[in-house]
């Protein structure tokens, strides 16, 4: 999808069906240091800070803050706005906490990656994931790679959270679950990323379960008559 706004170290791009999942949303990428994704606004709703990864570095003085500079970025009126030293209002502070919350529940369900080239000899976009998997495909599989060269294919790289897979050169940005569903299905991988979900051991499952086992175990269910 476009990239619709490049300033210093910061890219701003957008994504919308039916190439990416709804609802329409943009990816603010700091160069370097990690990436915020936010639900686009309407006419009935305000745009909303839903994902954050490894940008936020530290909230000091209702600021936040970058290793180059303060900045401030929230959305007024459906418009990405950029100032330095601006104070973060609550409501944003609060998003960006749930936000941080999701990015790393994000990282231990959802395919992010590690690596990414093209290989030339088999046309091939390769993957590395951060969980020590590959994934491989043909590029001709992927929307708006059709008809690039070997020159554009080869111009690959990840966004830092390593959510987004881009081709700078022809201004194509794919997610990597996006990828993932495209070479295995989406039931297959919503139920893998539920899988690992259901395995996480929170400290409230592990606290239930220690109950359960001074209580010898679950309760037994009734046979049924």
């Amino acid at each position: 999808m476009p990239t619709v706004l490049r300033h210093g170290n910061m890219v701003v791009r957008l994504f919308a069906p039916p190439r990416e999942h709804p609802p329409p949303h943009v990816h603010l990428v700091v160069l370097g240091l990690g990436e915020v994704v936010i639900r686009l606004g309407s006419a009935t709703a305000s745009p909303t800070v839903v994902r954050s990864t490894g940008l936020v570095k530290g909230m000091h003085g209702g600021r936040l803050r970058s290793s180059k500079r303060i900045m401030g970025s929230y959305f007024v009126a459906g418009r990405i706005c950029m100032a330095r030293q601006t104070p973060i209002p609550d409501e944003l502070r609060e998003q960006f906490a749930l936000a941080r919350q999701r990015g790393a529940e994000a990282l231990r369900t959802e395919p992010h990656g590690r690596a990414v080239r093209f290989s030339k000899a088999r046309r091939e976009l390769v993957i590395d994931l951060i969980n020590g998997c590959q994934l491989r495909m043909p590029v001709d599989l992927v929307p708006g790679l059709e008809n690039a060269t070997d020159a554009d294919l080869a111009d690959v790289g990840l966004t830092p959270a390593g959510m987004l897979v881009t081709w700078d050169r022809i201004d194509i940005d794919h997610s990597v679950m996006a990828l993932a569903i495209l070479a295995l299905g989406e039931k297959t991988v919503m139920r893998a990323s539920a899988s690992v979900a259901g395995a996480t051991r929170s400290p409230a499952k592990a606290a239930a379960a220690r109950a359960n086992g001074r209580k010898g175990g679950r309760p037994r269910k009734d046979a049924a008559v």
